[in-house]
């Protein structure tokens, strides 16, 4: 169930300070926000063996908007090291 829209889409890149006073450019899906965090309810179905289609279908909605889908269907571009 993909979007048209949705391949063409690309985050922007945003630039970010260092720890050494250096800006660098990251892709806005690398960065975290003050509600991503590991506690955090994506969904409010839960899933169980006969409604993964409908949890599915809320998950992905949901790494949608928040520009981190592509990490999980491997569409995300691994960063440069430097």
């Amino acid at each position: 169930m993909a979007d048209a829209a949705e391949g063409s889409r690309r985050p922007t890149p945003t630039t970010t300070e260092t720890g050494e006073g250096s800006r660098q450019q990251m892709p806005e899906a690398l960065q975290l926000h003050g509600s991503d965090h590991p506690g955090m309810i994506l969904v409010s179905t839960l899933l169980t063996k006969s409604n993964y289609l409908t949890w599915s279908y809320a998950i992905k909605r949901v790494l949608r908007a928040k520009m981190k889908l592509g990490f999980i269907d491997g569409t995300s571009l691994k960063p440069n090291a430097n």
